[in-house]
């Protein structure tokens, strides 16, 4: 089975707005053993819509086709798939009181120009939309299939969760299925290295990798997912697309232990993606943005001599944020993030890209040095995920044995 992907949108086409939906769909269909055979973007016109159907229909025998299902007048996609098919629209009630409801509930009164969505060509099954007003279809015909959803990626997201992948995956036609392994602070090339050394070339090309700023998540094939696992130990953080975040709050609430941040050069990101996390004040305490000299020495008790004669961004003040942040409400682990994020600021012997991350436990202090060469935003991010890992080791009885393949160096 492979697939084909059409984006509808004026907007995708002038650069407004990016097309995030795709890769969302082809990722997610991959790791159900469905191959994407192409892509392709065209405008809110009818004629453009049925062309790059009768295109995607040589390709693949599934198509799912993404935005244009809005109540306006340039939403023509549900028409321009009637038409191609030769089918008429059809009305279906249900659907009016569908969307009446989801207006009531608002305590808004539908707009007349919301019922041309309740229209859908003959054969179309719809799918409700749990969020949204504009239902999805499915149409299976001449051993096609075409879906077409709402390119609000939220909408587009739990139609193609609830009821695309199920379908899909119900069918007993895929070839094989992956399993998904999430790694973090390991190079996509140390990865294959690893790998390289039980693995064929066929079965090393039968693992998908994507790597992102923040880890490289696999798609291993089931024959070979044990070996993976096995040789990677140390580097999955989840049999899934969970974030480090979630790992980590998962295991600080089982053993009800608490955690404190205490950042610089991060910015808050790193309590950002904390508290991203639902539930996150069962175990998260504070967080702590301290960027000047000034609020690291009334807010940290940073001392005023590490500060003069060390530097804001060094590892003796990374210890004392850290320990400062635990301390102050004697929690059982806090991180701290202290560096050059750029692109100014830097000197020879503290270049950007220079961060030294703190860790402190009951225990003790622990200070790893970083350095991340990036712009300045993914400099962030590269330093919250470092941060998160350092306590991702430690929490599940790695830090013994962890070999640190990022680069960095205890201090």
């Amino acid at each position: 089975m492979n697939l084909f992907i059409i984006s509808v949108g004026n907007e995708l086409l002038s650069g407004r707005t990016v097309d995030t939906n795709s890769n969302l769909i082809s990722k997610s269909l991959a790791a159900i053993g469905i191959e994407t055979t192409g892509k392709l973007s065209v405008p809110d016109e009818k004629r453009a819509i049925m062309e790059a159907i009768c295109f995607a229909r040589r390709m693949a025998d599934t198509i799912i086709i993404t935005g244009g299902l809005g109540p306006t007048p340039d939403d023509v996609t549900v028409e321009a798939i009637a038409e191609f098919l030769g089918e008429k629209l059809v009305f279906h009630e249900d659907i009016l009181n569908r969307m009446k409801e989801h207006f009531d509930s608002r305590r808004l009164v539908m707009p007349e120009n919301n019922i041309r969505q309740a229209y859908l060509p003959e054969s179309a099954i719809p799918i409700p939309n749990s969020i949204g007003t504009a239902p999805g279809l499915f149409i299976k015909k001449d051993s096609k299939r075409i879906f077409a959803i709402p390119g609000f990626p939220s909408e587009m997201e739990a139609m193609l969760k609830r009821f695309i992948i199920p379908e899909l995956s119900g069918t007993g036609e895929l070839p094989e299925r992956f399993e998904l392994f999430s790694t973090a602070q390991i190079p996509e090339s140390q990865i294959l290295a690893t790998l390289e050394k039980k693995l064929s070339r066929d079965s090393l090309m039968r693992i998908r990798f994507y790597p992102s700023y923040t880890g490289v998540n696999l798609y291993v094939p089931k024959e070979t997912a044990t070996i993976v696992r096995e040789l990677l130990s140390d580097y999955i953080v989840a049999n899934s697309e969970k974030k480090l975040e979630q790992v980590i709050g998962e295991i600080l609430r089982a053993r009800g232990q608490s955690l404190s941040v205490a950042e610089s050069c991060s910015g808050g990101m790193l309590a950002s993606r904390i508290v991203s996390v639902p539930g996150s004040s069962d175990y998260f305490l504070s967080g702590i943005v301290s960027y000047s000299n000034e609020a690291k020495k009334k807010l940290l008790g940073v001392r005023e001599e590490t500060l003069r004669k060390f530097g804001a961004v060094s590892p003796e003040t990374a210890a004392e944020m850290a320990e400062g942040a635990r301390k102050i409400h004697n929690c059982d682990f806090a991180l701290s993030t202290t560096g050059i994020a750029g692109p100014t600021g830097g000197t020879k012997e503290k270049p950007v890209g220079l961060v030294y991350i703190g860790f402190a436990t009951k225990k003790g202090v622990f200070i790893r040095r970083y350095f991340i060469p990036s712009e300045r935003n993914i400099f962030r991010l590269k330093t919250t995920q470092a941060a998160l890992n350092i306590l991702w080791v430690y929490l599940t009885g790695r830090w013994g044995h962890y070999k640190f393949l990022d680069g960095s160096e205890e201090i």
